[in-house]
């Protein structure tokens, strides 16, 4: 044999010699884990990160209350918090979850100017989820300012104040709201309630009062909507007219 054909040959044995055989299934394994340990690791981090974004759906506290704050600016958080606070002072706890929850969303339907693009796509946003809530029934109190009112009042969107229904077409607004001046629940303990929770903070009385003092209170009507046949949403219709009730004529 050739000294040619000896060289070529021990290269070919040097190359089969040094391949891995995955002889067993633990090799088979390490080898499989060694390419894809990645895309695993990978696939069970969004598996995790699924599971707990629902189980922080499903466990999430959902309100006794949700009452509808209609503007014609967007008010301060803090005072909108406070709001909620006072609220749940004397609500009732009507899920039965151990905790008292009102949620007071703040609707502002006008556009400022001065804010360009971004302020049209916050009012789209807003009129889009005032429409939802509309529709769906999700707030039945309403607190508003006489602007928001006059931009936005459908139709049979209120009852009259004893819970009466106005026949279609009826303009007699002012009996279908009421100042919250006129609201015994607004009284000396909401005031006192109220500047507790923004003491200490950069707005004046003026400034406060001058947000809360044009504000009405009014109550949904069911004529017409979508749920007006619905027993669990009309359960918590008449729960809410007994907290409207309340906010009229006080605390007993």
């Amino acid at each position: 044999m050739s000294k040619e054909s000896l060289l070529l040959h021990a290269d070919e044995d040097r190359i089969h010699s040094n391949q891995i055989e995955l002889k067993t299934r633990k090799d088979k394994f390490k080898n499989w884990w060694h390419y894809s340990r990645f895309v695993v690791l990978g696939a069970v981090v969004l598996i995790v990160f699924a599971v707990a974004v629902v189980v922080a759906v499903f466990n999430k506290q959902q309100p006794d209350y949700k009452i509808l704050l209609m503007t014609h600016k967007t008010y301060p958080t803090e005072l909108v918090s406070a709001l909620q606070s006072f609220f749940e002072t004397v609500a009732d706890d009507r899920n039965g979850d151990g905790v008292v929850q009102v949620q007071v969303d703040n609707y502002t339907l006008f556009i400022d100017e001065s804010n360009g693009e971004y302020a049209e796509d916050m009012f789209e946003a807003a009129r889009t989820r005032y429409a939802s809530d509309v529709y769906y029934g999700e707030s039945m109190i309403y607190l508003f300012d006489a602007a928001s009112f006059n931009e936005l009042y459908e139709d049979q969107l209120f009852v009259y104040t004893d819970g009466s229904t106005p026949e279609p077409g009826a303009t007699d607004y002012e009996n279908m709201m009421l100042p919250i001046s006129e609201c015994k629940l607004f009284s000396e303990d909401f005031d006192t309630h109220i500047n507790s929770a923004m003491f200490g903070l950069e707005y004046t009385q003026e400034y406060i009062d001058s947000l809360l003092d044009p504000l009405y209170v009014g109550f949904r009507c069911t004529a017409g909507t979508a749920w007006e046949d619905d027993e669990e949403q009309m359960a918590y219709y008449y729960d809410c007219w007994d907290l409207y009730q309340l906010m009229i004529d006080g605390k007993e």
